[in-house]
Protein backbone atom coordinates (compact mmCIF):
# COMPACT_ATOMS: atom_id res chain seq x y z
CA UNK A 1 0.00 0.00 0.00
CA UNK A 2 1.42 3.37 -0.97
CA UNK A 3 2.04 5.45 1.86
CA UNK A 4 0.29 9.21 2.00
CA UNK A 5 1.88 12.11 3.87
CA UNK A 6 -0.69 14.30 5.95
CA UNK A 7 -0.57 16.20 9.02
CA UNK A 8 -2.18 12.63 10.37
CA UNK A 9 0.18 10.52 9.23
CA UNK A 10 1.36 8.20 12.30
CA UNK A 11 4.58 8.93 13.56
CA UNK A 12 4.95 11.70 10.99
CA UNK A 13 6.35 14.89 12.17
CA UNK A 14 3.34 17.37 12.10
CA UNK A 15 3.67 20.36 9.27
CA UNK A 16 2.69 23.22 10.90
CA UNK A 17 3.09 24.96 6.96
CA UNK A 18 2.40 23.80 3.43
CA UNK A 19 2.55 25.06 0.15
CA UNK A 20 1.01 25.69 -2.09
CA UNK A 21 -1.02 27.57 0.92
CA UNK A 22 1.40 29.21 2.88
CA UNK A 23 4.56 29.20 0.44
CA UNK A 24 5.70 28.33 -3.53
CA UNK A 25 7.72 25.68 -4.06
CA UNK A 26 9.30 25.65 -7.65
CA UNK A 27 11.78 22.87 -9.09
CA UNK A 28 15.67 23.80 -9.13
CA UNK A 29 17.09 20.89 -10.43
CA UNK A 30 16.95 16.74 -10.58
CA UNK A 31 17.35 16.84 -6.76
CA UNK A 32 16.61 19.98 -5.54
CA UNK A 33 13.15 22.46 -5.38
CA UNK A 34 13.36 26.20 -3.86
CA UNK A 35 10.40 27.25 -1.60
CA UNK A 36 9.69 31.26 -1.87
CA UNK A 37 7.34 33.25 -0.22
CA UNK A 38 7.23 31.79 3.32
CA UNK A 39 7.38 33.31 6.38
CA UNK A 40 10.74 32.56 7.56
CA UNK A 41 14.03 31.09 5.84
CA UNK A 42 13.29 27.20 5.20
CA UNK A 43 16.61 26.02 6.57
CA UNK A 44 17.71 23.04 8.70
CA UNK A 45 18.94 25.46 11.84
CA UNK A 46 15.10 26.82 12.15
CA UNK A 47 12.56 24.68 10.54
CA UNK A 48 12.73 21.19 9.44
CA UNK A 49 11.52 19.66 5.86
CA UNK A 50 9.00 16.83 6.60
CA UNK A 51 8.18 15.33 3.16
CA UNK A 52 8.11 16.14 0.19
CA UNK A 53 4.98 15.17 -2.58
CA UNK A 54 5.20 15.21 -5.86
CA UNK A 55 3.45 15.07 -9.47
CA UNK A 56 4.95 15.13 -12.75
CA UNK A 57 3.93 17.36 -15.35
CA UNK A 58 0.53 15.30 -16.98
CA UNK A 59 1.17 12.24 -14.41
CA UNK A 60 -0.58 11.38 -11.36
CA UNK A 61 0.89 11.92 -7.50
CA UNK A 62 3.93 10.11 -6.75
CA UNK A 63 4.64 8.51 -2.83
CA UNK A 64 6.13 10.80 -0.63
CA UNK A 65 9.15 11.42 0.01
CA UNK A 66 9.34 11.30 4.01
CA UNK A 67 12.77 12.83 5.85
CA UNK A 68 14.17 10.80 8.05
CA UNK A 69 13.04 7.67 5.83
CA UNK A 70 14.96 9.42 3.08
CA UNK A 71 17.67 12.35 3.27
CA UNK A 72 16.18 16.04 2.88
CA UNK A 73 17.37 18.64 3.82
CA UNK A 74 17.13 22.41 3.53
CA UNK A 75 19.58 25.79 3.26
CA UNK A 76 18.47 29.04 2.57
CA UNK A 77 15.37 28.10 1.00
CA UNK A 78 16.69 25.15 -1.20
CA UNK A 79 15.41 22.01 -0.13
CA UNK A 80 17.68 19.35 -1.70
CA UNK A 81 16.88 15.37 -1.40
CA UNK A 82 20.58 13.20 -1.26
CA UNK A 83 20.88 9.99 -3.13
CA UNK A 84 17.82 10.63 -5.79
CA UNK A 85 17.28 13.13 -8.81
CA UNK A 86 13.00 12.42 -8.82
CA UNK A 87 12.36 15.82 -9.79
CA UNK A 88 11.68 17.14 -13.85
CA UNK A 89 11.12 20.63 -14.52
CA UNK A 90 7.42 21.39 -14.96
CA UNK A 91 6.46 18.97 -11.52
CA UNK A 92 3.52 20.31 -8.99
CA UNK A 93 4.97 20.05 -5.48
CA UNK A 94 3.49 20.09 -2.23
CA UNK A 95 5.95 20.41 0.53
CA UNK A 96 5.27 20.14 3.92
CA UNK A 97 7.61 22.16 6.52
CA UNK A 98 7.52 21.95 10.33
CA UNK A 99 8.33 25.55 11.91
CA UNK A 100 6.52 27.22 15.05
CA UNK A 101 3.23 26.97 14.95
CA UNK A 102 0.81 29.24 13.62
CA UNK A 103 -0.50 31.93 15.95
CA UNK A 104 1.56 31.12 18.73
CA UNK A 105 3.28 33.69 20.62
CA UNK A 106 6.64 32.66 22.58
CA UNK A 107 6.84 36.31 24.08
CA UNK A 108 3.57 35.29 26.16
CA UNK A 109 3.36 31.37 25.49
CA UNK A 110 -0.10 31.20 24.03
CA UNK A 111 -2.30 31.07 21.35
CA UNK A 112 -3.35 34.37 19.68
CA UNK A 113 -6.83 34.18 18.47
CA UNK A 114 -9.17 36.60 16.26
CA UNK A 115 -12.54 36.23 17.05
CA UNK A 116 -14.76 38.18 14.62
CA UNK A 117 -18.23 39.55 15.54
CA UNK A 118 -17.46 39.90 19.29
CA UNK A 119 -20.61 40.64 21.46
CA UNK A 120 -18.55 43.73 22.89
CA UNK A 121 -18.17 45.25 19.64
CA UNK A 122 -21.50 45.19 18.41
CA UNK A 123 -22.62 48.52 19.57
CA UNK A 124 -21.45 51.54 21.28
CA UNK A 125 -23.51 53.72 23.88
CA UNK A 126 -22.60 57.04 24.52
CA UNK A 127 -23.89 59.86 26.94
CA UNK A 128 -23.12 63.08 24.31
CA UNK A 129 -24.50 65.68 27.39
CA UNK A 130 -25.94 65.62 30.92
CA UNK A 131 -26.07 69.76 31.78
CA UNK A 132 -28.24 71.63 34.52
CA UNK A 133 -28.62 75.02 34.35
CA UNK A 134 -26.11 75.39 31.34
CA UNK A 135 -25.67 78.83 30.21
CA UNK A 136 -27.48 80.40 27.61
CA UNK A 137 -26.10 79.64 24.43
CA UNK A 138 -25.17 77.64 21.64
CA UNK A 139 -23.35 74.26 21.58
CA UNK A 140 -22.56 71.08 19.44
CA UNK A 141 -22.40 67.58 20.52
CA UNK A 142 -20.36 65.27 18.05
CA UNK A 143 -20.35 61.51 17.08
CA UNK A 144 -18.04 59.47 14.63
CA UNK A 145 -20.11 57.39 12.43
CA UNK A 146 -17.15 55.96 10.87
CA UNK A 147 -17.70 51.77 10.75
CA UNK A 148 -21.21 52.28 11.69
CA UNK A 149 -24.39 51.59 10.04
CA UNK A 150 -26.97 53.61 12.35
CA UNK A 151 -27.55 55.67 15.34
CA UNK A 152 -30.29 56.71 17.84
CA UNK A 153 -30.42 59.90 20.24
CA UNK A 154 -32.23 60.03 23.54
CA UNK A 155 -33.19 63.48 24.37
CA UNK A 156 -34.33 63.54 27.89
CA UNK A 157 -34.64 65.97 30.73
CA UNK A 158 -35.64 68.90 28.31
CA UNK A 159 -36.48 72.23 30.26
CA UNK A 160 -35.44 75.84 29.96
CA UNK A 161 -37.63 77.66 32.38
CA UNK A 162 -39.69 80.11 31.20
CA UNK A 163 -37.63 79.57 27.77
CA UNK A 164 -36.94 76.64 25.59
CA UNK A 165 -34.27 74.77 24.17
CA UNK A 166 -34.04 74.01 20.21
CA UNK A 167 -32.28 70.51 19.08
CA UNK A 168 -31.12 69.64 15.69
CA UNK A 169 -29.15 67.57 14.16
CA UNK A 170 -26.42 67.94 11.69
CA UNK A 171 -24.10 65.82 9.53
CA UNK A 172 -20.77 66.08 7.46
CA UNK A 173 -19.50 63.97 4.95
CA UNK A 174 -15.99 65.39 5.38
CA UNK A 175 -13.64 62.82 6.17
CA UNK A 176 -10.30 64.48 4.94
CA UNK A 177 -8.61 64.48 8.47
CA UNK A 178 -10.50 67.50 9.41
CA UNK A 179 -11.02 67.54 13.57
CA UNK A 180 -15.03 66.87 13.97
CA UNK A 181 -15.64 70.61 15.33
CA UNK A 182 -13.82 72.24 12.20
CA UNK A 183 -15.85 70.19 9.42
CA UNK A 184 -18.66 71.60 7.61
CA UNK A 185 -22.21 70.48 8.36
CA UNK A 186 -26.06 71.02 7.04
CA UNK A 187 -28.82 70.31 8.98
CA UNK A 188 -29.99 66.98 8.60
CA UNK A 189 -32.99 66.65 11.61
CA UNK A 190 -35.97 66.45 8.77
CA UNK A 191 -34.20 63.92 6.27
CA UNK A 192 -33.36 61.75 9.04
CA UNK A 193 -35.68 61.58 11.89
CA UNK A 194 -39.24 63.80 9.45
CA UNK A 195 -39.19 66.39 12.82
CA UNK A 196 -38.18 70.12 12.40
CA UNK A 197 -36.46 70.10 15.75
CA UNK A 198 -36.57 68.82 19.26
CA UNK A 199 -37.76 71.16 22.20
CA UNK A 200 -38.97 68.36 24.65
CA UNK A 201 -38.44 64.13 25.80
CA UNK A 202 -37.86 62.29 22.68
CA UNK A 203 -36.36 59.57 21.05
CA UNK A 204 -34.57 59.75 17.58
CA UNK A 205 -33.84 56.34 15.95
CA UNK A 206 -32.53 55.74 12.66
CA UNK A 207 -34.13 53.10 11.51
CA UNK A 208 -33.26 53.77 7.82
CA UNK A 209 -29.59 53.67 8.24
CA UNK A 210 -29.05 57.00 6.76
CA UNK A 211 -26.77 58.36 8.92
CA UNK A 212 -23.98 55.44 7.83
CA UNK A 213 -23.21 58.02 4.94
CA UNK A 214 -21.64 60.35 7.23
CA UNK A 215 -18.61 60.94 8.56
CA UNK A 216 -19.38 63.10 11.51
CA UNK A 217 -23.06 63.61 13.20
CA UNK A 218 -23.11 66.70 15.74
CA UNK A 219 -26.16 67.70 17.69
CA UNK A 220 -26.76 71.50 17.85
CA UNK A 221 -28.45 72.55 21.32
CA UNK A 222 -29.49 76.14 21.43
CA UNK A 223 -30.35 76.78 24.83
CA UNK A 224 -32.37 80.02 25.59
CA UNK A 225 -33.97 80.00 29.17
CA UNK A 226 -33.24 83.73 29.95
CA UNK A 227 -31.58 82.66 32.97
CA UNK A 228 -29.52 80.48 32.28
CA UNK A 229 -31.31 77.43 33.71
CA UNK A 230 -31.36 74.91 31.03
CA UNK A 231 -31.30 71.27 31.51
CA UNK A 232 -30.68 68.44 29.24
CA UNK A 233 -28.91 65.00 28.65
CA UNK A 234 -28.61 63.22 25.63
CA UNK A 235 -28.11 60.13 25.35
CA UNK A 236 -27.07 58.06 21.92
CA UNK A 237 -26.20 53.85 20.84
CA UNK A 238 -24.29 53.69 17.48
CA UNK A 239 -24.77 50.15 15.95
CA UNK A 240 -22.25 48.09 13.47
Amino acid sequence: MTQVASNNTPGLMKATHISPVDFSAAYTSASSITATGAPFTVDDSNCFVVYIMYKPSGGTWQPPIINGRESISASSNVITVTGMAPFVSGDTYIVGVAYQEKGYSSAEDSKQVSVGNQLNTEYTGETLASETDQTDGTYYYYTDMSGYRKTGFQLQGISAGSGHITITCEGTLQDDGTAAASCNYQDITSGVFTIASGIADDLWIDDAEKLACYKYVRLKVVADSGDNTCDYTIYSKKLY
